[in-house]
This record gives structure tokens, C-alpha cells and sequence, in this order.
């Protein structure tokens, strides 16, 4: 019994390579059984206490650094300390060793480290018997101890085998390893019903009515057996349930600075205690990255860096260089908790604003950190706003100042108060018991700042726009912002620090004053400066958001181009070619783009990908303005790509400097800066103000559950109700899993096993595609061809078909030959899978061959793979069940494009013109790649121009395709 049921308990399953991103795989020593490499370590020490194992000899960890461990080995363990049986360090005298003197110094502590020491990766020749033709390889930071790895890039990966944990109480937070998971509440309906008035908003009075309706068995509901009786019962069990996440407090703080002097309050929670809680937890044990990496893509003879995640920058690297001890015979591993930083004014009312931090967990996947659940953001503080002031446009010079420097000394005076908790962990390390049981000293640091430009000359301490030295991370003067080429050097803090100790040292106001405008900064301490590895100069990244999108670069040229096209009265054909764009899944669509003035980034990059195609022939021959839209839609497409590698770095320096515009503003300099960050913090969606702003709508809702007094306090209140409910749940979620294992372990002793001789069920898809949306009646393929005779290429069609099969190129041994008569299922849709160029993954395109979809005919456009790339339009879609047994033969008809000589009056860079023949082909569907969007070419009649710009893929796949 106890066998069967340890072979029917759930798993926790890993996605595949192909479903997450660089996931690569290693082979259990014990059982030999094929698993991902992040929760290993724990799936050996379960395997390793199987009696069934305990006489296979693992495979020796003793292999040598740098080495590349395909995935049929097993790979050492993280760290080089030992464990006792219950997971402790076995030199606990080293764990009172975590903190350090008080007196650090503030400009060393976030000072840029290189302390890179590894050598370059071993890019051994990758067609050797035991490397696929193309793999990414993985180095890990020296100080992790683990061996580089490997992933097979084949296009069709194989599902991860599932990783069951050490045990079910492991998977429980330490506080409920004896207690059910919705502790405090007395039952599951109880919580249940607390976590849908929690996620809903609920007001007390809508709660109150709907317990005692429910309490007086109403016409809808009966048998209540919830123990509450109104939102006083509930605000009560929840008052002790939120003591198991850290809950916020109010701290009042005084500054006086020369004549500066003022009070205010600060919202907050302990930072620390938030970490604490996420490296402790089990949930996320096997999730974690303690340590960075340096990944490589390998194809042929090439090698080429690839960027991702925040740990294959180097910033993480050098950062975890700096703590890492000078040997390694430490028997508690350092490592750096990265921290994403966001924080943003915005208003809640017509009269209110609100300026929340929010901090999320760097070190766990951006899937994870970048949601709304646990191991998403946390709200961390709300930062105190000084009003508006009506007049405060018309304020004179020093009135002005004044008052950027009050807000300015407000912001770090709270923010010296937030990061006080991990200050010392920050320079000396704190010792935690983490929830995979391995005693680590963690050295938390903020590795990015997700912050608009507003925002940042308050984190940064910068004068502004109108400054001598508008940029907060580098020294160009505000003269030399549209200059692309030249070399500016990024500041430091131990050059900001610097600065300010010598302004303070000044004896006349002057002479400071004179010292901090040559840097354009205040004379305020830095709170940032106290954190080591925080650099806050190189941790603000390049954000597509407010830089490109919503009010930066990519607006700023729409808007310039609208004013052309209206001054030259060209406003209603721009917009009849935006309305008369083929409909496309990735692209919105648009009937007047020039009254559209204020709107989210996510439209104005959506004109943006079409803009170059519906201009071109508005604008005269060889026009600037044309040049100028598709090398900066371009480069737009690219700084957006998932992973990023040297060689695409390389192309958007050069797309760069064709933009050639004389804009002197910080948001068109930020992108001298975008593919620093990009090797510094990985991609640039790691730091996109985006995924905080999305916080605001929820803090809007938070704020109209209030009274409207002392709001921070009660919305404070109100987060901490969604985080432990967001937590329990989560709790209750595994409890569940495992009582689901439990049942199904009792199900599979008692049902017996399946027939052999039973028929396998023949699907009707396969891994590259499937059918979808099925016309009915099925028809022959002579019935096809009289219902749409009034179209050019439809003769013949069976007797094409036949011909076609007849080839042989479908592989099918005896296939029968192929009658009119025969009858043919017909489809509307496709859903083609695929390989993206952009991130290795498998996407999925939906391919429509409609004659009325939404009203309108829809026939799409495709890639075919036919010994080149080539661009077809589906006509039709069938399947011909050819044996009841076996799958289903699926083809196309299509209607060739082919290139022609004919270009557009400005023949801008990669411009693709193909015209659409008039015969048709027949294909298997399996040798279609994707769809693709082919706006038509105004005043050239059956010419189409190809759209690279609609996703990373096809961008990437047109790239390396002569034209």
C-alpha cells in the first residue's frame, strides 16, 4: 500500500525548455530518471533515501571546472559545505558570525565592482559526438561550484519528467507543519469565502447583507455553515492571520537640513523580514537563483553571448564576485538576493496621490516576480507627497528649487528609513535557514530601478530637464543629448559621494552651489549610497515604456510625422491606409491614427510597426521622414526582443545611429544607454516601468475601500489582507495536491490494469499543427472547386491533388491513390506551432482561411519552408482521411507570392516587395512555419509589402533571409 502510494503521489511538474525559458535538464544519480535541473538537489536526497536506490552507485561529482555536463550527467551540488541529517550546517560557530561594525563607509558601498575572475567560457568545438548541432551552454559564477551545462536545442523538446518533492510537509511553510493551511480561520469555506470577499473588493456593507442572507437560508442559498456573522467576525480572524506576512508600520521622521526643516509620516514594512519570508519558504526552494550564469548560444562553428533574465547580466555577476570569499573552503555559501526596485507618483482621486515602493524578488523567475501573486511585487512603503501647488508653473527660479529640494530630501529621508533593515545584510551578510533546508549568508542588494525619468531625478538626484546635466547616470551636457557617438562616462557613486562631501566642506553657498550644478545634482545625501552593490547609476535601466512608447521617442516621432502629413494635408489617406491594413493577431487596427494623442504605449507601438508601410507612398521620393520611421520602428522592435546576443546588439547600435535626429532631451539620450543595460540587467522587459504600473489600478480600487482618512494606514491594511490571503491560498492549493495524490494513489490500487488489446485513439493533431474551426458537410474536392469556380487557379483541383500525393514527398508508405470522389474535411483555421528565432521557445500562430470572419473574408499569409523561404496565402484548408487508423493527411491551398522588380518611391532599408500569382499550389500543412502580415502596396494592384516589425520572430527570421 505504502509503495502504491508513493507511486501515485502528484508531482510538481517543470516546464520544458521549450515552455520556459533556457530550462535545461540532468539525470538523477540514484534512479537514472531524466529531471530539470532547478529542484535536483531535493529529488536526490528523496531518491538517495529509497530503499529501491540504496545499492546504485551515483556518479562521481568530481568533475572538472569549466567542463560542459551534457544532460545525461549528473551535475554537483551547488555549494561545497556539508549538511547534517536535519539540513544544518555542520559549523554552526560560523553562523553568529553575519554581522559587522556599524561604521560603513556610504560611497564604497555601491561602489561598481570587477572583481570578474572567471575565465572566458570553453567554447569547445560543438560538433564533438556528445554536443547536438545546436545547443545553449551555461556557466555558472565560480562561486556556485556547479559545472557548466547544456541544453539540446532541437525544436521539439520533450516534456520535463516531474520532480516529486523530498516530502508533502516540505512543501508547507515552517509555520503550518503542524496546522492545516488556513489557519487561523476554523474551516476551508471559511477562508474560501474570506478569500473571495478579499479579491472582490467587497465593501462591509456588502458583506454584511450577503452573510445574513445567506445566515437566513434565502431563496438562493441554504445550509449555511460559515461561522461568520458580519465583517466584524471576519476583520477579527484576519487581524491574526495577517501577523504571518510583515505587516506595515507608521514611523514618524524629523529633517532639519540649513534652512530646511520639516515633519512628516511614513507607511511602511520591514524589507528584510519580506526577503526572509520568500528564502524561507518551500514553495520556492526549487524556483530560486541563488547564483549568476553566462549563457551562450552554439550553432555551428559560432558562439554568441545571449542575455535574458537579470541573472545572465553582469551586473548580478560582479555584484556576487564582491561577497564571494577569496576560497572556497567557506562552509556557508554567499550569496546576492537581488532586488527590483519600482517606485511612482500617481493620482487615486482628482485631489489625492499616492507614491508607493514596490520591491520585487530578482532572484525568482520573472514569471513568478512579475505577477500579482505570491512571489510577485510587494507593496513596501508609501512615500510621503508634497501637494501641488496651483500657481506652481509661475514659481520664480528659487522659489522652484526650494521646493524640488524639499521633495528631494523627503524621498531619502523615507528611503534612508526603508532600506535601514537590509543595510548590514547588505555589507556583512545574514545568515538564513532557507526553505530547501541549506543555511546560506545572503547579501541582499537592489541589482535594477524600474523608474520613469520624473522618477529618477529624485532617486538619482538630478536637476531635471532643463539641467546642465539632464541625465542622472552619465555626464552629457544638455548641448550633446542628440550626440549618439560620443563618450560619456557613467556616473559613480563614489564620484556622486565624492561631490557631496566636497560641496559640504564649502564655506560659501556659492561655492557648493557652483560644485553641485558641474553634475547637476543637490545637496542631499543619497539614500542608496548605504547599500552595498546598489549602484544606483547603473541600475536605473533603459525603460520602453516612457522612453519609446507612451510619452519618449516613438511618440515623439509620430506625433512630428501626423503634423507632416497634416500640414500637407495628407491626413485622411494616412488614415484610410492604416483602415485598409489585412487584419493580424498581433496588431490592433486602427480606422483614424491621427486623432489618437494620449493613449497607452501599447497602442503607439502598434502604429509604430505599420507607420513605414502606410507612409511611403505619401511622402516624396527617397523621403528623410520614411528613412527615418523604419530605422527607429525597427530599432524598437529589437530593443523589445525577450533575449538578446551580442550580434543583435551589434545591429540595434547600428539601426541607432541611422536615426540621425538633433532631439535634445533625456528620453532620446536614455537609449545611448539601452544596450549597456541590456549587458548589465538582461533584456529591458526585466526593468519596464510597465509591470509596476500595473499596481496603480489595484491601489485605486484599495483607495475607494477606505473612508478617505488617514488613507495609507487603511490601505495598508488592505494589502496586507490580499498578501497572507494570496499566501494561504497558495498553502491551501498544495494541500489540496496532496490530498488529490492521495486519492488517486487509492484509485490506482483498486482499478485494474488497462486491456493491451485495447485501440489506441488516433488524434487528429500532431506536435506542428492542428485543425480548427471544421466546415460541415465534408466535401469532395470536385464539389470545392464548382462552389468557388468564379476564383482564377481553382481547375483541376482533384486531378492536381493526385498528381501532387503521386510525388510521394508526404513519406506515407501505401497511400492510396487519390479520387475526385474521395471526401475531404475543410477547415477555417489553423494553429501552426513553431520554434521562435527570438527565444528558442514553441509559439503558436492561429492561420484563418475564412470567407466571412467578423463580416469580412479573411484569408491569411504564411511562411512555407520549400527548400527557401517562401509567402503564400491560404486559400483552403482540408484533411483527407485516407485509413481510419492511422492520422489524417492535412494540405493547403495556397497562392504563391513572388519577389518582383518594382519598389516603392522610397526604397527603404530591407524593403520586401512580393506580387501575388494568380495559380494555386497545393502543400502539407507541415511545411508551413508561421503566419505573416503583408500590408498591400497603394497604386500597385496584386503587390504586397512584407511587415518584419509585427513580433521578435519574424523580425529576426526576414533578418537572415536575402532578400
Amino acid at each position: 500500500m505504502a509503495k502504491n502510494k508513493k507511486a501515485g503521489k502528484k508531482r510538481v511538474t517543470q516546464a520544458s525548455y521549450t515552455g520556459h525559458r533556457l530550462n535545461p535538464r540532468t539525470v538523477c544519480s540514484f534512479c537514472q530518471a531524466s529531471f530539470a535541473t532547478r529542484g535536483i538537489k531535493r529529488h536526490k536526497a528523496y531518491c538517495s533515501r529509497n530503499p529501491a536506490n540504496s545499492k546504485k552507485v551515483a556518479i562521481s561529482k568530481e568533475i572538472p571546472r569549466g567542463f560542459i555536463v551534457p544532460v545525461e550527467m549528473d551535475l554537483t551540488e551547488e555549494t561545497n559545505h556539508s549538511l547534517t541529517d536535519d539540513g544544518t550546517s555542520d559549523n554552526p560557530s560560523r553562523l553568529s558570525d553575519y554581522r559587522g561594525p556599524d561604521n560603513i563607509e556610504d560611497y564604497e558601498s555601491c561602489e561598481e565592482t570587477t572583481s570578474d575572475t572567471h575565465p572566458e567560457h570553453d567554447r569547445r568545438d560543438p560538433s564533438l559526438s556528445d554536443h547536438p548541432a545546436r545547443f545553449i551552454s551555461i556557466v555558472w559564477h565560480p562561486s556556485s561550484n556547479r559545472p557548466d551545462e547544456i541544453i539540446p536545442l532541437s525544436g521539439n523538446a520533450d516534456q520535463d519528467a516531474a520532480i516529486p518533492p523530498s516530502s508533502d510537509a516540505d512543501l508547507l511553510p515552517p509555520v503550518h507543519g503542524d496546522r492545516l493551511p488556513w489557519h487561523p480561520f476554523d474551516t476551508k469555506g471559511d477562508f474560501k469565502f474570506v478569500h473571495f470577499v478579499t479579491t472582490n473588493r467587497l465593501k462591509n456593507k456588502a458583506v454584511d447583507q450577503l452573510l445574513e442572507e445567506m445566515h437566513e437560508n434565502r431563496e438562493w442559498t441554504s445550509g449555511c455553515t460559515l461561522s461568520f456573522k458580519t465583517h466584524k467576525d471576519i476583520e477579527l480572524v484576519l487581524s491574526k492571520a495577517r501577523v504571518l506576512f510583515p505587516e506595515f508600520r507608521t514611523e514618524k521622521i524629523s529633517v532639519k537640513s540649513g534652512e530646511y526643516s520639516f515633519k512628516f509620516t511614513l507607511v511602511l514594512r520591514n524589507a528584510w523580514h519580506w526577503l526572509e519570508s520568500l528564502v524561507t519558504d518551500p514553495i520556492f526552494a526549487s524556483k530560486i537563483n541563488w547564483y549568476p550564469c553566462r549563457k551562450y548560444l552554439h550553432e555551428g562553428d559560432s558562439c554568441t553571448r545571449l542575455y535574458d533574465d537579470l541573472e545572465t547580466g553582469d551586473n548580478w555577476w560582479d555584484y556576487q564576485s564582491d561577497i564571494s570569499p577569496p576560497n572556497s573552503s567557506e562552509p556557508i555559501p554567499r550569496c546576492y538576493l537581488p532586488i527590483h526596485f519600482w517606485s511612482d507618483k500617481a493620482k487615486v482621486s482628482n485631489q489625492y496621490s499616492l507614491h508607493p515602493v514596490i520591491m520585487r524578488p530578482g532572484f525568482l523567475p520573472s514569471v513568478i516576480r512579475n505577477g500579482n501573486g505570491n512571489g510577485g511585487g510587494v507593496l513596501i512603503a508609501y512615500l510621503p507627497v508634497l501637494p501641488d501647488l496651483e500657481d506652481e508653473a509661475s514659481l520664480d527660479e528659487t522659489s522652484s528649487h526650494k521646493r524640488a529640494t524639499v521633495r528631494r530630501m523627503m524621498y531619502h529621508a523615507s528611503m534612508k528609513v526603508i532600506l535601514d533593515p537590509l543595510r548590514n545584510a547588505s555589507h556583512h551578510g545574514q545568515a538564513v535557514r532557507c526553505g530547501d533546508k541549506v543555511v546560506r549568508r545572503c547579501y541582499p542588494g537592489i541589482l535594477v530601478y524600474s523608474m520613469d525619468y520624473e522618477e529618477a531625478t529624485y532617486a538619482l538626484l538630478n536637476r531635471g530637464v532643463n539641467a546642465d546635466f539632464p541625465d542622472p547616470k552619465c555626464n552629457v551636457t544638455y548641448e550633446q543629448q542628440h550626440d549618439l557617438t560620443g563618450n560619456y562616462t557613467r556616473r559613480t557613486c563614489a564620484e556622486m559621494s565624492a561631490a557631496y562631501a566636497h560641496a559640504r566642506l564649502c564655506r560659501f553657498a556659492y561655492e557648493s552651489n557652483d560644485i553641485l550644478q558641474a553634475i547637476g545634482t543637490y545637496l542631499i545625501k543619497n539614500a542608496f549610497w548605504v547599500m552595498r552593490n546598489s549602484c544606483p547609476y547603473k541600475g536605473w535601466g533603459y525603460d520602453i515604456l516612457h522612453m519609446d512608447d507612451t510619452s519618449g521617442k516613438g511618440k515623439k516621432i509620430f506625433l512630428l510625422v501626423v503634423e507632416k502629413v497634416v500640414k500637407d494635408k495628407l491626413e485622411s489617406a494616412l488614415n484610410q491606409r492604416y483602415s485598409q491594413l489585412p487584419r493580424y493577431p498581433l496588431l490592433k487596427h486602427f480606422h483614424r491614427v491621427t486623432d489618437i494623442s494620449y493613449t497607452d504605449g501599447n497602442t503607439i507601438y502598434n502604429i509604430i510597426k505599420n507607420l513605414v508601410f502606410c507612409l511611403v507612398d505619401l511622402m516624396p521620393p527617397n523621403s528623410p521622414w520614411v528613412h527615418l520611421v523604419r530605422a527607429y520602428s525597427r530599432f524598437r522592435v529589437l530593443i523589445g526582443l525577450h533575449v538578446m546576443t551580442d550580434i543583435r546588439i551589434e545591429l540595434g547600435k547600428k539601426l541607432l545611429q541611422q536615426e540621425n535626429l538633433s532631439l535634445d532631451y533625456p528620453k532620446y539620450h536614455g537609449s545611448y544607454h539601452v544596450f549597456q543595460d541590456i549587458k548589465g540587467a538582461g533584456v529591458t522587459s526585466n526593468y519596464v516601468t510597465k509591470t509596476g504600473e500595473g499596481y496603480n489600478a489595484e491601489m485605486k480600487a484599495s483607495h475607494n475601500q477606505t473612508n478617505f482618512k488617514n488613507v495609507e494606514a487603511q490601505m495598508g491594511k488592505i494589502d496586507q489582507n490580499h498578501e497572507v490571503i494570496a499566501h494561504m491560498m497558495d498553502w491551501t492549493l498544495v494541500a489540496n495536491e496532496k490530498e488529490e495524490s492521495a486519492r488517486a494513489a487509492e484509485r490506482a490500487e483498486n482499478t485494474d490494469e488497462p486491456s493491451i488489446d485495447s485501440v489506441p485513439i488516433v488524434p487528429d493533431c500532431n506536435d506542428h499543427h492542428k485543425l480548427g474551426s471544421k466546415v460541415s458537410p465534408r466535401l469532395t474536392m470536385d464539389q470545392f472547386e464548382t462552389a468557388n469556380s468564379d476564383q482564377p487557379g481553382f481547375k483541376d483541383l482533384a486531378m492536381r491533388l493526385a498528381n501532387y500525393l503521386a510525388l510521394g514527398h508526404h513519406g506515407i508508405k501505401k497511400l492510396p491513390e487519390f479520387e475526385g470522389w474521395f471526401k475531404l474535411s475543410f477547415y477555417r483555421c489553423a494553429y501552426v506551432n513553431y520554434e521562435s528565432k527570438e527565444d528558442f521557445r514553441v509559439r503558436q500562430d492561429i492561420i484563418r482561411c475564412n470567407p466571412s470572419f467578423n463580416g469580412h473574408p479573411r484569408y491569411d499569409t504564411v511562411l512555407v519552408d520549400d527548400n527557401e523561404l517562401r509567402f503564400a496565402r491560404i486559400l483552403a484548408v482540408f484533411s483527407w482521411k485516407y485509413d481510419q487508423s492511422k492520422p489524417p493527411l492535412d494540405l493547403a491551398l495556397v497562392r504563391y507570392f513572388q519577389p518582383t522588380s518594382w519598389t516603392p518611391a522610397t526604397n527603404f532599408e530591407r524593403c520586401r516587395v512580393m506580387r501575388e500569382r494568380r495559380d494555386t499550389h497545393f502543400i502539407y500543412m507541415s511545411s508551413i512555419i508561421r503566419s505573416c502580415h503583408m500590408p498591400p502596396a497603394i497604386g500597385k494592384a496584386k503587390h504586397f509589402l512584407v511587415n518584419d516589425q509585427t513580433d521578435g520572430d519574424i523580425f529576426l527570421r526576414l533578418e537572415e533571409t536575402p532578400i
